[in-house]
């Protein structure tokens, strides 16, 4: 009975319930698919046309395809291999996830930079709307990619092309999982914990912030002097935000909210939200060891650029 006042306070001024949390999700799922599955369309189609594609931005892109579990030969699901049609779509929703995430992060900043309680209820529903739209992303993102996994005969009759089984797993069951199985409960009970907006805030940023700079990394000439420099500060930016982001703010809020739900003795949050936490703490470790792993090929990138002899046209080139 206590638990259930407290909840109505914190839940009245911004008008919410468990039903209108799925509802909203649902329809930010759906409005996100048709944005978003439009705006890749015509990001892909106009990557051609662009002088990096081509050049630069295949090779590096197809490779960290491959880290995903992409065949780097043809497959009875990849018949032809990962073509640059595929590549080209995958480029292009990176692109659209880090506006989505930036979109869906800037709404909750007054909330985790204030607090729930010092801000307006028009900032605590801005909030709440926003963890929605993430879950919403999420749900069809979720929807997606099972389908073009698991039934990709069925996603090819709509010329999506089919997703390799370990790409599946990382996105939908390490990611996509604490969101969607969470934040609606969270949202129900728990929407003035601290913790649990400064987790909300700082996953969606540091993914925007890593796959932005990441995409464009792709379209560097890592060959001249200014191409390999910018790559290389891009992978430190990458890695401190990683770090920062996904152990030194993660780890501890996790903690935080777990030790507040043994405190209230709420055994289901408890259990459900360790599991779902530790997935996504896998996700992130993967994050930092590739993050790491960057950051010490850098010596490959200097050594590249810095073998050069000069062309006829006084154009630096590779020996």
């Amino acid at each position: 009975e206590k638990q259930r006042v407290i909840r109505s306070k914190r839940m009245d001024d911004v008008s919410l319930s468990l039903g209108g949390n799925l509802v909203t999700s649902l329809a930010f799922s759906v409005g996100w698919t048709a944005v978003l599955e439009s705006l890749k369309a015509r990001i892909s189609c106009k990557l051609p046309a662009t002088h990096w594609w081509a050049k630069h931005a295949i090779y590096p892109q197809k490779k960290m395809m491959y880290n995903f579990g992409f065949p780097k030969e043809p497959t009875a699901t990849f018949p032809e291999g990962v073509t640059e049609a595929i590549v080209r779509d995958f480029y292009a929703f990176v692109l659209v996830i880090c506006l989505q995430h930036l979109l869906t992060a800037l709404p909750m900043l007054p909330v985790a930079w204030y607090g729930w309680h010092a801000v307006s209820v028009t900032w605590r529903r801005a909030f709440v709307i926003a963890t929605l739209s993430n879950v919403g992303f999420d749900i069809y993102d979720s929807a997606f990619t099972t389908v073009r996994t698991f039934a990709p005969r069925i996603s090819g009759r709509f010329g999506y092309s089919p997703l390799s089984k370990s790409y599946w797993f990382i996105a939908v069951v390490l990611h996509h999982a604490l969101s969607i199985f969470m934040v609606i409960p969270m949202n129900y009970r728990y929407v003035d914990l601290p913790s649990y907006h400064q987790t909300a805030v700082s996953l969606l940023l540091a993914a925007s912030i890593c796959y932005t700079t990441g995409s464009y990394k792709f379209t560097l000439d890592i060959e001249t002097p200014a191409g390999a420099f910018q790559f290389k500060t891009i992978l430190l930016l990458q890695l401190a935000t990683i770090l920062y982001t996904r152990l030194y703010l993660w780890f501890p809020a996790v903690f935080d909210m777990l030790q507040h739900f043994r405190a209230n003795a709420d055994w289901p949050f408890f259990y459900f939200g360790a599991v779902t936490a530790s997935l996504l703490s896998l996700f992130n470790l993967l994050l930092i060891v590739d993050g790491l792993g960057a950051v010490a090929s850098m010596g490959r990138v200097t050594a590249k650029a810095a073998v050069r002899r000069p062309s006829a046209s006084g154009v630096a080139k590779l020996d």
